[in-house]
């Protein structure tokens, strides 16, 4: 899990892409919605 962080002081302590305030929830439902990895990076640039 070294992308993936947890931290009470970002978002409330729910999993976060490394380094962002993205939460992995978001990423896991846009997958499921089909997009694919590229359209990710599109939509949710690395900050």
């Amino acid at each position: 899990m070294t992308h993936i962080e947890i931290n009470p002081k970002i978002l409330c302590g729910k999993p976060v892409i490394k380094g962002t305030r993205i939460p992995v929830y978001l990423i896991l439902e846009l997958l499921a919605a089909g997009y694919d990895f590229d359209q990710i990076l599109v939509e949710k640039p690395k900050e």
